[in-house]
């Protein structure tokens, strides 16, 4: 989970940015956060162009599988997973945004790493790795709105 909230605090502003007609920098040079421990990470990035290879999500994603075992298409299910998260909540917020957040966020989904390249943002997303939260909380209906182990309805699979 730790991962996944990290990489959606990368990956949100560059989809929003690139929403907004604008691109970030997500190389690990590019970026300074403040590790601030019970409260949101500061950061501030630089502009350039907002992709995954070399970048931090990168990077932090490569990491947690070496360090703690956390399996790769977990990893990168999760990456998928706040790109389109990203995209749904600019979707919300500013709707007139909506088609060109969908195509950032599907910028990123088509790196094959994200389960193969083939998904695509929108209310439908599905991913198709579990981020094992139902686990942690002793309760299959623990599960995120995007889950693998949810039905199209986002009822739990029994």
């Amino acid at each position: 989970m730790a991962q996944l909230g990290l990489v959606a605090r990368l990956l949100a502003p560059a989809v929003a940015a690139a929403a907004a007609g604008g691109a970030l920098d997500l190389r690990p040079n590019a970026l300074w956060w403040q590790d601030d421990l019970g409260g949101v990470y500061p950061l501030s990035v630089t502009g350039g162009a907002a992709e995954l290879h070399g970048s931090a999500v990168e990077r932090l994603t490569d990491l947690i599988g070496a360090r703690y075992g956390v399996p790769v298409r977990t990893r990168w299910g999760n990456v998928a997973s706040a790109v389109n998260s990203a995209a749904n909540q600019i979707a919300v917020a500013r709707p007139d945004l909506e088609p060109k957040a969908r195509t950032a966020a599907d910028r990123f989904l088509a790196d094959p790493r994200l389960d193969g390249g083939v998904l695509r943002s929108g209310p439908a997303f599905r991913r198709r790795s579990c981020c094992l939260i139902y686990r942690a909380a002793g309760n299959r209906v623990a599960v995120c709105g995007d889950c693998v182990l949810t039905g199209t309805t986002g009822t739990p699979i029994a």
